[in-house]
């Protein structure tokens, strides 16, 4: 069983593939993961990266400069779509090995994307899982955990699907209000009663 879990920044979607991959027989895929891997040296999208930005876009140890790509790139909408058509069906590919190499050794894989309606992933999970939190302990979580301002949480956030469009997709919602023992309690239900 192949469980796609998406949601907006901040609604504890990491939190919620911890608590599958530690006490439940789930392989974790995380995509972020996926595709800082995919932009280490050497590897295609990296190589495409650097053949666009050239060596700016490059470190003394040639690893790729993060901070100057974000700069550059999610300055211009284009820039922003070309960055997106060189890592995102590598991501995709990637993820697709994964699972085919873990689904017969895991009772479940846990997919972890925020993009995964918009990039229309629905082939590749049985079943999509929406990490419900309201927006405005997201943005509490996003200032003390990730240190951002008030104004660039409501940016990002802005900029995400709204709830409904969420709900649409999803074949569960899971709550997470920030009561982690009411988190854990439903998700192992729902593991536990829908899959045993």
């Amino acid at each position: 069983m192949v469980i796609g879990i998406t949601g907006g920044i901040g609604s504890g979607k990491s939190t919620v593939i911890k608590y599958m991959s530690d006490n439940f027989d789930c392989y974790a895929i995380m995509a972020d993961d996926v595709a800082r891997s995919l932009q280490m040296k050497g590897e295609d999208a990296y190589l495409e990266i650097v053949s666009w930005l050239g060596e700016n876009a490059l470190l003394p140890d040639s690893e790729l400069d993060r901070n100057y790509i974000a700069k550059y790139v999610f300055a211009d909408e284009s820039r922003v779509a070309r960055l997106n058509s060189i890592v995102h069906p590598r991501v995709r590919d990637r993820i697709v090995e994964l699972i085919a190499k873990n689904k017969d050794r895991y009772k479940h894989i846990a997919l972890e994307a925020a993009l995964l309606v918009e990039q229309h992933y629905e082939d590749i999970y049985d079943e999509l899982w929406y990490i419900h939190t309201p927006r405005d302990i997201r943005i509490k979580r996003l200032m003390s955990d990730r240190g951002y301002s008030y104004d660039k949480c409501i940016s990002i956030i802005d900029k995400q699907l709204d709830d409904d469009e969420y709900l649409k997709a999803a074949d569960y919602v899971i709550n997470n209000d920030g009561d982690f023992n009411r988190l854990y309690i439903e998700l192992k239900t729902r593991l536990e009663k829908g899959y045993s």
